[in-house]
């Protein structure tokens, strides 16, 4: 669907056509090893993809999809707005949740174009994800598995980083970066921390 598109208008066999085909969930099962588990096929097959993923590069074959995509005439509209006073990256995997919305036309040029208005809270702390397989993607892409290969990757969209404590070590190699860090603590144990964390997010780039 492209954005906006009512999927009333999309044929049935197109909503139930695969994203990834047959043969490739196929080849990723026979490289699994042999289970009696119902849920070995699509593990494999998320392997592969992961596997499959961090060897691609980030801004080409994961995202061959994206030049045929369009951005709602609405969202760059709202991203554009001089009354807009932050737009917030979510500490989600930069390789397979962020950079796929990067690549639809007309994103990411907004951002560069607003980006003493973004501001992004990093996925990595401590050197890992707080879940996920980011670490794989950004180390099989050649990237810096820490708070300084995320301000690297977003710094020409995003002008603010906010880390996390046990970070703060990493301030001046991420402000190398041209990244103002934000020192806070990101882990959303409670309503509270998660509160305040969005408190600190905005106001870093009010």
């Amino acid at each position: 669907l492209l954005a906006g598109e009512d999927a009333a208008g999309v044929a049935e066999e197109e909503l139930q056509q695969p994203v990834f085909g047959r043969a490739e969930m196929d080849a990723a099962e026979s490289r699994s090893s042999a289970s009696s588990c119902s849920t070995q096929r699509p593990r494999a097959w998320l392997a592969a993809r992961v596997r499959g993923a961090a060897k691609s590069s980030s801004q080409g074959r994961s995202n061959t999809r994206a030049p045929a995509a369009r951005a709602n005439p609405a969202l760059l509209s709202a991203l554009a707005d001089p009354g807009l006073t932050a737009i917030v990256i979510c500490p989600s995997n930069p390789i397979i949740s962020i950079d796929p919305i990067l690549a639809v036309a007309g994103i990411r040029e907004t951002l560069v174009a607003r980006r003493d208005r973004v501001v992004a809270v990093s996925p990595i702390v401590g050197g890992a994800p707080v879940k996920g397989p980011a670490d794989r993607l950004m180390a099989g892409l050649g990237m810096e598995v820490s708070a300084v290969g995320i301000a690297r990757y977003y710094a020409p969209i995003c002008s603010t980083l906010v880390i996390d404590a046990v970070d703060a070590h990493l301030v001046d190699a991420v402000r190398a970066c041209g990244i103002e860090p934000v020192v806070t603590d990101t882990m959303m144990r409670s309503p509270e921390i998660a509160a305040a964390l969005a408190t600190t997010t905005l106001a870093a780039v009010a």
